[in-house]
C-alpha cells in the first residue's frame, strides 16, 4: 500500500451548500466522529476490531477536495491501489456512493450563488469573511433537515453495503468449518477475511447471521489447530 492520503477533487456546479449538506450527511449518515490530535482535525469511523477509517473535507471557490486514508503500524495509507485489502476495498465502495451523491447535486442542481464561499472542513458549516476575521455561521433549520434526510440515504446504504459482506462472510464461514472438519485450512488470511466480513453484520439487520459466522470461523481454526497439534 502507498503511504499517504488519498485526495479526490470536484468542480461544482451547484451551490456550494448543497454539496456540502452531501457530504455532512456522508459523515452523519456514516457515525464519523470528529478527532482533534496536536496536529489537526479530522473524522475518524469504525473501531478497533474492524479498523478505523479516516476522512475530511475542504469547499473552496466551487472546489471540494475529498480526503481520504487508513492507518497502519508504519504511518498512514492511501486507498489505492485496493489489492485484495478487503478494509481499503470496503472503504472505496462507501466514498463511492458519496460520490455518485456528489455527481447527482452537481447534475441536477443550477447554482443559485456564484459568490465563493469557504467552508471549516472540521465542523461542515460555511466561513463568512468580514472586514475583521472569519465566523462560522449557524446552520438553519432547512439545511439541517437536508443533511439529515441525506445521512439517512448514506445510512441505508451502509447498512445495507454491510449485510451484504456479513451473508459472504456467513457462506464463507460454512465452507471453511465443513473443510477443516476434512483436515483442510484455507489459510489464516481467508480466516481473518472471514471475520471482518461476518463483523460487519453485528450492527444491522444480519447480527445473528455474523455472530453464527464469528462462532463458525472460531471453530474452524479450533479444529485445524487440535488436528495440527
Amino acid at each position: 500500500m502507498e503511504k499517504g492520503r488519498s485526495e479526490y477533487t470536484f468542480q461544482l456546479s451547484c451551490n456550494p451548500e448543497v454539496a456540502n449538506n452531501v457530504v455532512q450527511g456522508f459523515i452523519t449518515g456514516n457515525n464519523y466522529e470528529l478527532i482533534q490530535d496536536e496536529k489537526e482535525q479530522y473524522y475518524r469511523a469504525g473501531n478497533s476490531m474492524q479498523g478505523y477509517q479516516y476522512f475530511n473535507y475542504n469547499i473552496a471557490n466551487q472546489t471540494l477536495t475529498i480526503y481520504a486514508w487508513l492507518k497502519g503500524i508504519t504511518g498512514e495509507f492511501k486507498l489505492e491501489p485496493a489489492g485484495i485489502s478487503i478494509p481499503i476495498m470496503a472503504y472505496r465502495e462507501k466514498l463511492n456512493t458519496l460520490f455518485q451523491e456528489i455527481e447527482k447535486v452537481n447534475k441536477g442542481t443550477t447554482q443559485q450563488d456564484t459568490t465563493p464561499m469557504n467552508f471549516d472542513p472540521n465542523t461542515g458549516q460555511p466561513l463568512q469573511q468580514n472586514n475583521m476575521t472569519n465566523q462560522v455561521n449557524q446552520p438553519t433549520s432547512t439545511q439541517n433537515n437536508t443533511t439529515n434526510q441525506v445521512a439517512q440515504t448514506f445510512e441505508a446504504q451502509n447498512n445495507e453495503r454491510k449485510e451484504k459482506m456479513c451473508e459472504v462472510g456467513f457462506y464463507l464461514s460454512i465452507f471453511g468449518l465443513i473443510i477443516s472438519l476434512l483436515g483442510v485450512s484455507y489459510g489464516a488470511i481467508v480466516y481473518l477475511i472471514d471475520i471482518f466480513l461476518a463483523y460487519q453484520g453485528l450492527s444491522t439487520k444480519k447480527r445473528k447471521k455474523g455472530i453464527i459466522s464469528l462462532v463458525m470461523t472460531a471453530l474452524s481454526i479450533v479444529i485445524i489447530v487440535i488436528q495440527l497439534l
